[in-house]
């Protein structure tokens, strides 16, 4: 299942969903995940070399990750796939489109609800 919600609460800068914050609504289902990562664009620091190289490395532990998307680094463009240790297959996608969106695919229902309670605005797409 694939949920879409806005990256913005409303047009001020706080109102940002940054990814930390989508992070720490996975709860227990992100803990032990690593973390592929693609990033395209950030801000308000575009030259940000520690977030720029996760592009570059295999994988990321989830509390690796949340370190450095502190709530003040926007991600404009770019994607996250977290998956078991054990697997390469992602239990749960990240897609940050254009600072405006965020899309979450996941084939738990669970986790599923659990956004949609966060991000009430959020709809929910076939994958």
């Amino acid at each position: 299942m694939v949920i879409t919600f806005s990256a913005w609460r409303d047009s001020t800068y706080d109102g940002y969903i940054g990814l930390a914050e989508i992070l720490g609504h996975l709860g227990t289902h992100g803990v032990d995940l690593e973390w592929s990562c693609e990033i395209d664009e950030l801000a308000p620091e575009p030259h940000d070399p520690a977030l720029e190289s996760l592009t570059h490395r295999d994988r990321i532990s989830t509390t690796e990750l949340l370190r450095l998307v502190t709530p003040n680094k926007q991600i404009i463009d770019g994607r996250f796939d977290g998956m078991p240790p054990e697997t390469r297959d992602p239990t749960v996608s990240i897609l940050a489109i254009d600072s405006s969106e965020w899309e979450i695919e996941s084939a738990d229902p669970d986790l599923v609800h659990r956004l949609l309670s966060a991000y009430p605005d959020g709809k929910i797409a076939s994958s």
